[in-house]
């Protein structure tokens, strides 16, 4: 009854008296898109600017501001003030409850940065759907780190094993494969980006880096990329490794600008920053579906083939005699013909075929998978060795390029001497008894006592 009689002195002279009747505040929030900009009076920015591309906000603004901006904003002039909308779930712990300091269950962004870093936390929450209440819990942003650990290694492989390449007139299958899935990426993630489904581009573009890049792609071309390799296919490699760096740099630099950035000046291109740069546009021209499917059947046929030899305790890198596979599918038949070598190599066998033979068999979604009960033990030993002298190498803290000098007393590794040189770095090779053997490695009733040297040549 009072509220009235309250009065102010104001600089003018005069005094300040409160107006008796308000309006609900939320219009007064609901008046804000076009008052900030200076509506009426100031109408360049709000011609500019209005309506906005996007609004984020919780659900509970879908009473409150969102509806005062529309009520008020159709009332003026006769249209919404934003283009899209966007609520956002809560954040509540690993139980389902809404995180409050009183309960004591808050976990604080810093805490999650000084463990796992800023990108590592942005990965994680753009990983999600925004709409949904995000349970947050730990297990999960580890999970995310991991992904970060596997990207940045492959980062690292590319930059040590790759040089720039400028593009060649052929590429083997593989690379026309990890190429053709990069380009259908980029359109995915730029289509999900522009939808503001930011979740499914994050996850479209890890999913690529970890699984396509990494997994499969990394591991079928590492004797094309190593640097006692001398193909005709290595410039295609190095080509391929260098696009997809360059391009995956740009598509992760919203989601994680900070490796981005990292892997961009690594790349040491023109731009100064990877935030100068344009949105990868995809090449229609690099996309073949065909050779997509086909690559799918090769994952699940080696995946078979690993699955035999697990079971009967064939190890990996024991070379096997032959590898058949049955089926009546077009596509299957056709990626056994595309990708031949591919499937020797991740099979390790020496040779491949359609039909039915002896052996280990296994089915898969088109058929059956037959794997040679016959391993090349002679390869094996060797294959054995060399998985050794690397980890000696590692041990003695060699880089790629530093060239050793080995001696290894077992002759019938002599027919392997030039793939050995190229294998593990080795400039000269020495056959025969071993003084002061460093390293062991036995295979059945194999053995071979050996020590390396290190010299300070190059590859």
């Amino acid at each position: 009854p009072y509220i009235d009689q309250i009065t102010l002195p104001c600089k003018c002279g005069s005094q300040m008296k409160r107006i008796p009747d308000v309006l609900d505040v939320w219009f007064d929030s609901g008046l804000a898109s076009w008052a900030s900009l200076g509506y009426p009076k100031e109408k360049d920015l709000f011609n500019k600017m209005w309506p906005a591309d996007l609004n984020i906000e919780g659900p509970d603004q879908i009473r409150g501001w969102w509806n005062s901006q529309l009520i008020t904003s159709v009332i003026t002039f006769g249209k919404a003030p934003f283009k899209n909308i966007l609520f956002h779930g809560f954040v509540l712990d690993a139980h389902g409850s809404k995180m409050s300091k009183s309960k004591g269950n808050v976990t604080a962004p810093e805490e999650v940065i000084s463990k796992y870093g800023r990108d590592a936390l942005r990965l994680y929450l753009l990983s999600s759907a925004p709409w949904d209440d995000f349970y947050f819990k730990w297990t999960d942003v580890d999970g995310i780190a991991k992904t970060f650990v596997v990207m940045e290694n492959s980062y690292n492989y590319v930059h040590t094993y790759a040089s720039a390449a400028k593009k060649v007139k052929e590429l083997e299958p593989e690379d026309q494969w990890i190429l053709s899935r990069l380009n259908n990426v980029v359109n995915v993630a730029t289509e999900e980006f522009k939808e503001y489904n930011i979740h499914k581009a994050a996850n479209a573009i890890t999913d690529f880096m970890v699984n396509d890049f990494s997994r499969v792609y990394i591991k079928m071309i590492r004797d094309r990329a190593w640097p006692g390799y001398t193909g005709d296919d290595k410039k295609a490699v190095f080509y391929t490794l260098d696009n997809v760096i360059r391009i995956t740099s740009k598509l992760l630099a919203p989601l994680c600008p900070f490796f981005a950035e990292h892997m961009h000046l690594g790349l040491k291109e023109k731009e100064e920053s990877v935030h100068m740069c344009k949105w990868p546009k995809s090449q229609a021209k690099m996309i073949n579906i065909q050779i997509e499917k086909e690559m799918e059947f090769i994952k699940e046929i080696v995946e078979t083939v690993n699955s035999l030899r697990k079971e009967n305790n064939v190890k990996i890198r024991w070379p096997v005699e032959s590898v058949y596979v049955e089926s009546d599918d077009e596509v299957v038949k056709s990626a056994l013909i595309t990708f031949e070598k591919v499937l020797k190599n991740m099979s390790n066998t020496k040779y491949v075929s359609m039909g039915i033979t002896d052996g280990y068999k296994k089915g898969f979604s088109k058929g059956s998978v037959y794997v040679s009960k016959k391993v090349l033990m002679g390869e094996a030993l060797l294959r054995e060795f060399l998985r050794e002298v690397q980890t000696q190498r590692k041990k003695n803290n060699l880089n790629v390029g530093d060239r050793i000098v080995l001696y290894l007393d077992n002759e019938n590794l002599r027919e392997y001497e030039a793939e050995i040189k190229n294998k593990v770095g080795a400039k000269e090779v020495f056959f025969g008894p071993v003084e002061n053997a460093t390293s062991c490695v036995q295979l059945e009733d194999e053995k071979i006592n050996f020590k390396i040297e290190t010299i300070t040549q190059k590859i």
